[in-house]
């Protein structure tokens, strides 16, 4: 077979699915095969294939702002250096590695560089102002911040056995998350088109995301053993990540979408109510485990007169978006009734209106 047909192969294949499959396979081998199990230098493969990725990704399909996939290279590359430091450590002196270390300073630098990533990409997608969209995500971001905050940011800044040094270098990772957070869900909300690179991209973030939540609250406990399980969740967010890039519909990935106008529909409202119910959430668990019933009965009331406001205000929404709908109908029979020539154009008309 010449170079050319192999070509061809691949294109009809599509280079993001191999690059999934040949990484799902080194994944499994990471896993469960002897002697690659747990192995350092796969993991760095692992870890550099997002890199490679993102460059062939660019050069292939030639988006017209390759600014926001340098800085995903960037960060990347960032993951990649802190992990060949984190798992050559050991082999190379022999000893477990410091914390913090140089190692941890790569880790920390990452989330600034996809942050600013993504940020990019958000601009992009929305040449309009959005206000909407960007108070949305602000109270979801808000919102699931308070589980970072209790779970993992307050542990540390009680934690009178860590120096100053390793308090900050610990509160910088749930702190980094949460601005990555940030940036994701203002992405996930914005009007920009939905493209296969667009869900590969979220939830790579929410494979990350969901990862360093577990590796913090396994840490905390001290039941941290380089569980090879949060390793995969790590190589989920390279490989989907890797994969958007690879996707021929990164290149419109940062287009707005022409017919796509930004509503408060019922998965959106649900987020939201959700949101911002996890602060009356974490406090009702405090106040269970000290028993105060009374305060129980006024935090339960307060969530249900919330959730009731805001299916009172969904009821006005859809009312104005109907009356909205109702006025368009009416404009366009109207002008067309006034272009009518004929009878047949005019029962056109009223009949396309009551439509």
């Amino acid at each position: 077979m010449s170079a050319r047909a192999i070509t061809e192969s691949f294109r009809r294949i599509g280079v993001w699915r191999l690059y999934l499959a040949a990484g799902v396979l080194l994944c499994a081998l990471y896993v469960w095969v002897p002697p690659f199990a747990g192995s350092g230098p796969v993991m760095n493969l692992l870890g550099l294939s997002p890199v490679l990725a993102i460059v062939a990704g660019v050069r292939l399909h030639k988006p017209a702002s390759p600014g926001p996939w340098r800085f995903f290279a960037i960060g990347f590359a960032l993951f990649w250096l802190g992990d060949l430091y984190t798992y050559s450590y050991p082999r190379l002196f022999g000893a477990d590695v410091p914390f913090p270390s140089i190692g941890d300073g790569a880790y920390v630098l990452v989330y600034p560089a996809l942050m600013a990533g993504l940020l990019m990409l958000v601009r992009r997608r929305n040449p309009q102002r959005d206000r909407a969209g960007l108070i949305d995500s602000l109270i979801m971001t808000l919102g699931l911040s308070l589980l970072s905050w209790v779970a993992l940011i307050a542990p540390y800044l009680h934690d009178d056995s860590m120096d100053t040094i390793a308090k900050l270098v610990s509160i910088a990772y749930p702190f980094g998350d949460i601005l990555l957070l940030a940036a994701a869900i203002r992405l996930a909300v914005d009007s920009g088109r939905r493209e296969p690179a667009f869900y590969l991209l979220a939830t790579s973030i929410v494979a990350l995301l969901m990862t360093d939540f577990a590796y913090g609250v396994v840490t905390l406990q001290g039941a941290y053993d380089g569980q090879v399980i949060l390793d995969a969740g790590w190589i989920s967010f390279y490989l989907l990540w890797g994969a958007a890039a690879l996707h021929p519909s990164m290149r419109g990935l940062e287009r707005p979408a022409a017919d796509r106008d930004p509503k408060l529909t019922p998965l959106r409202l649900a987020l939201l109510t959700c949101a911002s119910l996890i602060a009356p959430a974490v406090e009702l668990v405090h106040v269970l485990d000290q028993g105060d019933m009374d305060l129980v009965v006024i935090i339960g009331a307060s969530a249900v007169l919330f959730g009731l406001v805001v299916l009172r205000m969904a009821g006005l929404v859809r009312q104005q978006e109907r009356s909205v709908v109702r006025e368009r109908a009416l404009s366009g029979a109207g002008a067309a009734l006034v272009a009518a020539t004929s009878r047949d154009e005019i029962a056109r008309a009223a009949l396309d209106a009551i439509r």
